[in-house]
């Protein structure tokens, strides 16, 4: 302890104008041992204190002055500093002291005071006296500047705790609420008498107490706080808030719980925007379930399946939740080791490509889940900044099959035609045959030998004319059952088919389907092969494959367009095929229609359009050409509307 009194320093300011009293306080502090260094700065007049403190006032720890000076009193000189806000502790002193004087100094600001009086022993009291001005003079600072610095932080805390847009509320241990901010106030709707009046309990709705209970123990009251966790309030209009809060336990100086303290943050506008992304969501995936096309989403970094659309399920066959990621996608598709590598190869070419996107396009063979092989028109979009791989599919094996009919039946009626021409160079000769043989029977039947080779020759007559027979059937194509079916279905559906060969010849289709067209009674697939067969000739006449070596006017600066349009007229569905191409020349118009006939020369042997006109024909329709008003070439197709398939058949 003494060790410690002696490190105190105590710089004292002594304004005494007595040499004498001087050299007795020198003493007086010198000779007090264990209790203070004091060390003296000396002034004799009151005015030279004051200009000494000027400058110099953070040097003293203590003005000691005598109340009788010369000019200016040691009361005045006190007041004069106390009036400069001076904070160095003052002591007076006087030898002629009364009680008035004592209560006038305490009451103007002095510290204490002092009496001179040697047979009281002053002197030996003066180091103890001066030593606890100090130390009270600096507790009392000690203790205003604790005082200040709560005030500022209790200020500070309120502005916090009153200007917070969240709310804070306090409860005791019985759930009584004891204090809360204006914002907790507003949120609820209450006012502060109403909410004083309130339990925790009876702001939660009643499906949540329990819970509530059950965050409190296994919590608060473990661990002193709890997880921000979502919750409701019942606001004083009966609607509930969806809230984000936190509670913390408080405790008390025995340790001992006594309240709790919660923060609860309004996240009504959080729930509507959520609520608003997962209905974007949704619709997104409406959209995306909808599509034509089959669509799904990987991640690069984990070669995760983030997302595949319904019609991707049905062309693989996979459900979505039984499609497993990564390689092992690829393993479901493509089954076949040899080339699931040739398509892995792609794939890492795709990620190779140094741009930000990259598409790939390929023709490929998938194996559904069912073990069934599909065509596909696959694309591989890669997004390197998202880090995804967005994997799209067409089945194109439907029209695989169109195409391989179509070619079959071309090659079918070309067949046909050319065992209808073979038939009648053959049944001409084969008719005076018959009457030759007809005649040596007549004459020479009582001949055997000869009879019998005449019957040969007659069997074999026969056999030729089934043969012939036969040819001509090839001629008279077999229909595919008809049905009830909307032609702008079919239509829809064609130009999906031939969506990649358009977009590869840059060729735009545009659509006019009245949805007043009922159901036509055809068959399907074969409506579906004479548009094919339409399409296909509009884009081969503008992209200049039907006139090799002949470029029509304005054909490199003119759109590639197919505009298809259907109407329902008396009783008829008209459907018009026109294209912008270069139309069709004059001479040729009465002959499009027959078979063989053509006018390209690098391609084609002329059944597509007679083709065409056998399966309108045959459900009861007209097909017609012409040129359109200022470009291109328009075909007409009228079908009956058949109300009863009995009378259709």
């Amino acid at each position: 302890m003494s060790s410690n009194k002696k490190s105190l320093t105590i710089r004292v300011l002594v304004v005494e104008d007595s040499e004498h009293d001087r050299r007795l306080y020198r003493r007086a502090v010198r000779e007090a041992t264990g209790k203070a260094d004091f060390r003296i700065t000396e002034c004799e007049r009151a005015e030279e204190a004051l200009a000494l403190l000027e400058d110099k006032a953070a040097s003293f720890d203590l003005i000691l002055t005598d109340h009788k000076l010369p000019g200016m009193s040691g009361l005045e000189l006190c007041k004069e500093l106390l009036s400069r806000d001076c904070s160095v502790p003052m002591v007076l002193t006087t030898g002629a002291g009364t009680e008035q004087l004592a209560l006038k100094a305490l009451k103007a600001g002095v510290n204490d005071y002092i009496i001179k009086d040697g047979n009281q022993g002053y002197l030996d009291l003066l180091p103890a006296k001066l030593l606890e001005v100090v130390q009270k003079h600096n507790e009392r600072a000690a203790r205003i500047k604790a005082e200040k610095a709560l005030r500022e932080s209790e200020k500070k805390y309120r502005a916090l705790f009153e200007g917070s847009r969240d709310g804070f509320v306090r409860m005791d241990m019985t759930g009584s609420i004891m204090e809360f901010n204006g914002a907790f106030m507003k949120m609820l709707g209450y006012g502060k008498r109403e909410l004083l009046a309130k339990t925790d309990a009876e702001l939660i709705p009643e499906k949540w107490r329990s819970r509530e209970s059950q965050i409190m123990k296994e919590q608060v009251l473990k661990k002193g706080y709890s997880k921000f966790y979502e919750n409701e309030c019942q606001k004083k209009d009966g609607t509930v808030l969806p809230v984000e809060l936190r509670r913390y336990l408080v405790r008390g100086e025995d340790g001992k719980p006594f309240g709790v303290w919660a923060f609860v943050r309004d996240i009504s506008d959080r729930k509507k925007t959520e609520q608003e992304l997962l209905k974007r969501k949704e619709f997104t995936e409406r959209i995306l379930d909808n599509l034509p096309i089959g669509l799904a989403v990987h991640s690069n970094d984990t070669g995760k399946l983030l997302y595949m659309n319904q019609k991707f399920v049905e062309i693989s066959g996979w459900p979505k939740k039984s499609m497993p990621d990564g390689e092992k996608t690829l393993r479901c598709l493509f089954p076949d080791p040899t080339y699931r590598k040739e398509i892995r190869r792609k794939i890492y070419e795709a990620i190779a490509v140094d741009a930000d996107a990259s598409t790939q396009t390929e023709e490929l063979v998938i194996v559904t889940k069912g073990g069934l092989k599909k065509n596909i028109t696959a694309n591989l979009i890669l997004l390197k900044a998202q880090k995804l791989t967005i994997f799209t599919i067409i089945d194109t094996s439907e029209l695989k099959l169109l195409q391989s009919q179509l070619i079959r039946s071309e090659r079918l009626a070309a067949t046909g035609q050319l065992a209808a021409s073979i038939a009648h160079e053959i049944n001409s000769p084969l008719q005076a045959i018959t009457l030759m043989l007809s005649e040596l029977t007549d004459k020479h039947g009582a001949d055997d030998d000869l009879s019998a080779g005449l019957r040969l020759l007659k069997d074999a007559y026969e056999s030729i004319r089934e043969t012939v027979k036969n040819l001509l059937d090839l001629n008279r194509p077999v229909t595919e059952q008809q049905v009830f079916v909307g032609v702008n279905e079919i239509i829809e559906k064609t130009v999906k088919l031939l969506e990649g060969y358009l977009k590869k010849n840059k060729t735009e289709i545009i659509l006019h389907l009245s949805r007043k067209v009922p159901p036509a009674f055809v068959s399907t697939q074969e409506l579906g092969q004479v548009f094919i067969n339409l399409m296909t000739n509009a884009v081969e006449a503008m992209v200049g494959i039907s006139r090799p070596g002949k470029k029509w006017k304005g054909r490199t600066d003119a759109k590639n367009e197919i505009t298809i349009q259907t109407k329902f007229r008396k009783r008829a569905i008209v459907i018009t095929i026109s294209d912008s191409g270069p139309g069709i020349e004059t001479g040729d118009i009465d002959y499009i229609f027959d078979p063989f006939y053509t006018r390209k020369k690098r391609m084609g042997i002329g059944i597509g359009l007679s083709t065409c006109l056998l399966i309108i024909e045959s459900c009861g329709g007209t097909i017609t050409a012409k040129n359109g008003a200022n470009v291109g070439a328009v075909f007409i197709l009228k079908l009956p509307v058949v109300l009863d398939p009995v009378l259709a058949e």
